[in-house]
């Protein structure tokens, strides 16, 4: 997906709202909404600050150790994550039960001109969100200076001003979900509104333009949005474009993405040859060696050589379709409550992003691994290198100890990555393990890559993502099909058995709509 899913959450429950007409369970006076509003919005930041100041206190004190200081700092950035969902749950609640929502859309009488409401209604989770980020900006600071003189050896920036940051979380969080709704609404104008009404099939255009958006429209945008530059041209450049030549991938661009060094990361934009976009980080490329970047862009590529957006897309519009089946049918039944089904089709789309999503993204995500790590073992020579990059470059004690693990995990940490295993990647040879088999020398490789990327990001290894599994999940998978092609045949009977499980879905739900 394009970003967050708190994003697109916050996007979809702006969108639910307007079928129900205004719907409000409790009708209270104009001002009694907006000062529950206020309150409740203002809790989340509240409780940040709180305990902001319970974390808080000088580092290698008698109450704590430097390791404990910083641990218990990263677990307060770990709440402020939990915090942001909070919001999205308060909006929903003001929007439907305490009467925000018909305030705004029947009371103000603001459904008379497109956009306006929604833009008022993402005003008090945007300032909730800015809030928390700003509380969390003197703890983060505080964190990357801490870490930066306990690990000389871990690249170090300036970070960046708080105005700056609060901006890039904006670019970054708050301006693509009204870019969304500002597509949403054109849409709606140019069709005749329907994609509010969903009457009969005018849900399906409706739906279609808005994924052709999508693809078409939100790429461009987006590396506007997001603070991105052309990548210079140079061995880097060459490199990425040899690797995307290999495999017949078309783009429009690679793309610097300007995070202010906090973010190590690469994304692919987009399924389309003439709109696709590839990004990677400033903290990234300025930290990566040669042949790392390479196996990260051969990653992405793997995304774009097996479709996995298009397949993302299809199994969205396979299970709207259904929805909309079930929405459809459940009016045919009970027409009296047409808004109520509606929602509920909204719901359960919803519910797949959170939970469904999530597990077809994160098997993508294994794929794509796998496929960069086939083009390390099958393409040494693109390299002009030999061997593969040893563990002990990479401060694997940083990626465990800066998460706040416990120490026995920390000594664990080698084990669990697999680098001390003899059957997961042996050793032979002084030379780095220039003798070890292509396909694990290849996982090996791109398996450092992901600590390397673990430490700079200061990431968890056992954190698992909406769309990503843990990386140690990831490094220990890469492993084992490496040198099990029982286990290869395996996995590719999966994605097998995943497309077709797409394909039966949407096939179904064109069956259902044909006969309703």
């Amino acid at each position: 997906m394009f970003m967050p899913l708190q994003v697109i959450l916050l996007v979809l429950i702006v969108l639910i709202y307007p079928i129900t007409s205004g719907a409000s369970i409790i009708r209270l006076s104009p001002a009694a909404v907006l000062a529950i509003v206020l309150l409740t919005h203002g809790l989340p930041v509240f409780l940040a600050r709180r305990r902001t100041r319970l974390t808080r206190r000088p580092a290698g004190s008698e109450s704590g150790s430097r390791e404990s200081d910083s641990a218990a700092r990263a677990q307060f950035l770990l709440r402020l994550a939990r915090l942001r969902n909070m919001v999205i749950m308060i909006f929903a609640i003001n929007l439907w039960l305490l009467g925000f929502g018909r305030l705004v859309w029947v009371v103000w009488r603001l459904h008379r001109w497109p956009l306006v409401a929604q833009v008022i209604w993402l005003i008090p989770p945007a300032l909730s969100w800015l809030g928390i980020w700003s509380v969390g900006y003197r703890m983060q600071a505080q964190l990357h200076a801490q870490r930066a003189a306990e690990n000389p050896h871990i690249p170090s920036y300036d970070y960046p001003s708080r105005p700056a940051y609060l901006w890039m979380q904006m670019r970054h969080n708050i301006l693509p979900a009204l870019l969304l709704l500002g597509m949403q609404s054109l849409i709606s104008l140019v069709l005749g509104g329907f994609w509010v009404r969903k009457a009969g099939y005018w849900a399906i255009p409706s739906g279609l333009a808005m994924v052709l958006s999508l693809i078409i429209f939100l790429p461009w945008a987006l590396v506007r949005i997001w603070d991105t530059r052309p990548l210079e041209p140079g061995s880097t450049r060459k490199d990425f474009e040899d690797i995307a030549k290999r495999w017949r991938i078309r783009f429009s661009d690679i793309r610097v993405w300007n995070t202010h060094h906090l973010v190590p990361n690469a994304a692919i934009i987009s399924p389309g040859r003439w709109f696709r976009y590839f990004l990677l980080t400033d903290l990234l490329l300025e930290n990566f060696n040669p042949r790392e970047l390479r196996a990260v862009f051969a990653h992405e590529v793997g995304h774009a050589r097996h479709r996995h957006v298009l397949w993302y897309f299809a199994a969205i519009i396979a299970i709207q379709l259904f929805c909309g089946d079930l929405a459809q049918s459940l009016t045919i039944l009970w027409p009296n409550q047409q808004n109520l089904w509606t929602v509920l089709e909204y719901l359960l789309l919803m519910v797949f992003l959170v939970w469904g999503f999530s597990r077809i993204s994160r098997l993508c995500e294994h794929q794509a691994d796998w496929f960069a790590v086939r083009h390390l073992a099958e393409a040494p020579a693109a390299f002009g290198e030999s061997g593969v990059t040893p563990p002990e470059t990479i401060p694997g004690a940083f990626v465990w100890r800066s998460v706040g693990m416990p120490a026995q995990r920390e000594a664990a940490a080698p084990a669990a990555a697999g680098f001390s295993n003899p059957d997961v990647y042996p050793d032979s040879g002084p030379d780095g393990h220039r003798d070890c088999p292509p396909l694990l020398a290849g996982a090996r490789t791109f398996s450092t890559a992901l600590l390397h990327l673990a430490a700079l990001g200061e990431i968890p290894t056992d954190r698992t993502g909406w769309m990503h599994p843990s990386i140690h999940e990831r490094v220990m998978l890469l492993g084992h099909l490496a040198r099990s092609p029982r286990a290869q045949r395996d996995f590719q009977r999966r994605i097998r058995r995943l497309h077709w499980l797409i394909i039966a879905a949407g096939l179904v739900a064109i069956g259902l709509a044909a006969a309703l």
